[in-house]
């Protein structure tokens, strides 16, 4: 085992070195630091960087080019779907969404762009790969598959305030997932467990203004050309106020459905953001909150989405743990281990709140996220919980950690 584990870092170090080789080269007079801490039992590999914004994406596809072209392999079939789509569909809908990426967050196509090349591959690939959700939802032949999804528990109590967060997604990210702390153009530090191959912020991520973001998929049936879905998620990532990353994911210029679990450790608040391309509707949790994947909220729970998915994983997972959190009411004062263990469970699997591969359904628990709000600290938890709670495969990020 610990020669397997030796095997990875070396590759890495020399990775390292050729990034900051090339970037010497390239841009001597803005050179990026680099710094990647390898995988453990308990922890995900940590990529640290500082550059601009090409720099940073160049630096991440270079270190998990494999990941990457990983991901796209073990997806080919669903992948190669969407590309054919995109390529024969006659709106043209990859373009016009380019379009309005460059517009409004041009930094952001310069990451994906910097991603790209590091990774060796096709941008227009890589762009196809941050809107998949937006394509797939105008393809029936894709919008009936089976997506992974989250599921998040807002608790308060005695003091303390904590968002649990068991981010879902499909088996071939698994094994895959990074850590990236970046230090950005804008000055902001952002620290993220980040998808091969997508902009950061679709995973648990904190910043070094105290804002963190946590998101649920929502399957939605309808989009409309305006920004991905993802590129607002990563914009957030650089907001210095509460207020600020509210009103960069209710962008009226929005594409498609998303939920944002936004908060602040430092004013001690959080929300639920659910949105819409043509509503939205944001509201402050009380001391329980749940959210899986389907919209809740009266302004904006009558959008369009896949019922089938809403019916097997996401309500399946919001009635398990709804009941579960009934259960304990009735009978005692509910503590963190009880939603450590509502988070673990496996009832009603496949489509419990721990989530393991099972025949077709291919949705699986990549790690756990617990955001605590009074200790100002983000744990992430490494791979399904019900091991890495009981084994404290856990690393904790304080904000001192973000901005350093």
């Amino acid at each position: 085992m610990k020669t397997n584990i030796m095997i990875g870092p070396v590759r890495k170090i020399l990775t390292v070195l050729f990034i900051a080789s090339m970037m010497s080269t390239c841009c001597p007079c803005n050179r990026s630091n680099i710094r990647f801490s390898p995988p453990s039992s308990k922890s995900y590999a940590l990529l640290e960087i500082s550059g601009n914004y090409r720099e940073i994406g160049y630096a991440i596809g270079s270190m998990f080019k494999r990941e990457i072209q990983l991901v796209l392999s073990r997806r080919n079939n669903w992948f190669q779907k969407i590309r054919d789509y995109a390529e024969k569909d006659p709106d043209n809908l990859a373009q016009l969404f380019q379009i309005q990426a460059e517009t409004h967050y041009p930094d952001l196509m310069e990451e994906l762009r910097g991603m790209s090349s590091g990774a060796e591959i096709a941008f227009n690939d890589l762009f196809l790969l941050n809107i998949h959700a937006e394509i797939s939802a105008r393809m029936a032949s894709l919008s009936e598959t089976e997506s992974p999804g989250c599921s998040t528990i807002y608790w308060q109590a005695d003091g303390q305030k904590l968002l649990f967060h068991n981010e879902d997604g499909h088996q071939a990210y698994q094994g895959l997932m990074f850590m990236v702390k970046a230090t950005l153009p804008s000055g902001v530090t952002v620290l993220t467990l980040t998808y091969p191959g997508f902009l950061m912020g679709n995973g648990p991520a904190l910043n070094s203004h105290g804002i963190f973001q946590t998101t649920n998929f929502i399957s939605a049936r309808e989009c409309r050309i305006g920004i991905p879905r993802y590129f607002l998620g990563r914009a957030v990532l650089e907001a210095k106020t509460l207020e600020e990353a509210i009103r960069i994911v209710t962008r009226p210029e929005r594409a498609f459905a998303y939920h944002h679990n936004l908060g602040s450790v430092l004013e001690k608040k959080i929300y639920s953001v659910e949105v819409t391309p043509d509503s939205f509707q944001i509201i402050e949790p009380g001391h329980l909150y749940i959210h899986t994947n389907h919209l809740i909220q009266d302004q904006t729970r009558s959008f369009p989405q896949n019922r089938k998915y809403v019916h097997t994983s996401s309500m399946t997972r919001y009635t398990v743990i709804s009941e579960s959190l009934e259960a304990l009411k009735r009978v005692r004062t509910i503590v963190i281990r009880d939603i450590r263990g509502i988070l673990s469970s496996h009832k009603r699997s496949p489509y419990s709140p721990c989530r393991h591969p099972s025949g077709l359904v291919r949705g699986t628990t990549l790690a756990t996220a617990v955001l605590d709000l009074t200790e100002a600290t983000m744990t992430i938890y490494r791979g399904n919980p019900c091991y890495s709670f009981e084994n404290q495969n856990l690393t904790e990020y304080s904000l001192k950690n973000s901005s350093d």
